[in-house]
């Protein structure tokens, strides 16, 4: 007597393990997704309150990434290997097809030939209970048994996550969607966005070499609203805690400050509103000297 799986049967328990493969990959995307943009929306909140330290934020975004690879992990990827036999795959699908309990998982279990046992065993039964199933694999309707409905609790916490964004993005002083990418691309050389513009016109390039024990003058063209507030020149050398000084206003949307470089390099960055520059930096270095004529 034949005793083996039958075709129908090894059809439904592939198609079962491919399309619950399919539905976990997809729930992990979204979860992961879910989890990257919730963390990423508070991130970028922070970054615009100013509660985090340029030096620190792109390994919070790293770490976000990773914390949420892990999270979908946990909660999909890892149930996948739960079908690769097939008893596991009998097991679970049992559990969304209430007809095949206790059969399904019978017919895979009797298929395997007994190994010295000394139990009585009726290869008909057998034979007959492979017919039964297969017959009854044949009527899984596949859309109720794995519905794609199991995925819209996670697309709809994306939705209303992408949702508040929206709202928040209308929110001008707010600048979301510019905080939103530095917080998602954490090493791009991004500007903090802010309602004002400031561009760095003297020295060129920002970051060049200054003499040892000089002083560096920094002039800065600022447009957009400032509301009143004043542009403050910040610097900081090796060691130190950042200062400033309030720059002087020489036009219309340009303004000037000047820095001493010691014997270190100095990074400086212009501050005004709600908006400042990246650390730019001055390399220290030895004025040139004669060596010989």
């Amino acid at each position: 007597m034949n005793i083996a799986l039958r075709p129908a049967t090894v059809h439904a328990l592939q198609v079962f393990r491919l399309r619950r493969r399919r539905l976990l990959l997809w729930r992990a995307l979204l979860v992961f997704a879910g989890a990257a943009f919730a963390a990423f929306l508070v991130l970028a909140l922070l970054d615009r309150l100013r509660w985090l330290p340029d030096g620190v934020r792109p390994w919070i975004s790293l770490a976000v990434y990773a914390a949420a690879g892990v999270f979908a992990w946990r909660h999909s990827v890892r149930w996948i290997a739960a079908a690769r036999s097939d008893t596991g795959a009998a097991t679970l699908l049992e559990q969304v097809s209430p007809p095949l309990r206790e059969r399904l998982v019978s017919a895979v279990e009797l298929s395997r030939e007994p190994a010295g046992s000394s139990l009585p065993d009726s290869p008909e039964f057998r034979a007959a209970l492979q017919d039964q199933v297969a017959l009854e694999v044949q009527q899984i309707d596949w859309r109720n048994a794995l519905p794609r409905t199991s995925l819209l609790r996670s697309l709809k916490f994306l939705g209303v996550l992408l949702g508040l964004a929206v709202l928040l993005s209308f929110v001008p002083r707010l600048h979301l969607p510019g905080f939103l990418a530095r917080a998602a691309l954490p090493f791009a050389a991004l500007e903090r966005p802010a309602s004002v513009r400031i561009e760095i016109v003297s020295p060129q390039p920002a970051s060049t070499l200054a003499p040892f024990v000089s002083e560096v003058g920094v002039t800065a063209k600022v447009t957009g609203d400032l509301r009143g507030e004043m542009v403050e020149l910040e610097y900081r050398d090796a060691g130190s805690s950042p200062r400033a000084v309030e720059m002087r206003h020489l036009d219309a949307d340009q303004f000037e400050a000047a820095v001493t470089v010691g014997q270190t390099d100095l990074e400086y960055r212009v501050r005004a509103a709600d908006g400042f520059t990246r650390w730019h930096t001055l390399e220290a270095h030895a004025r040139p000297s004669i060596l010989r004529f």
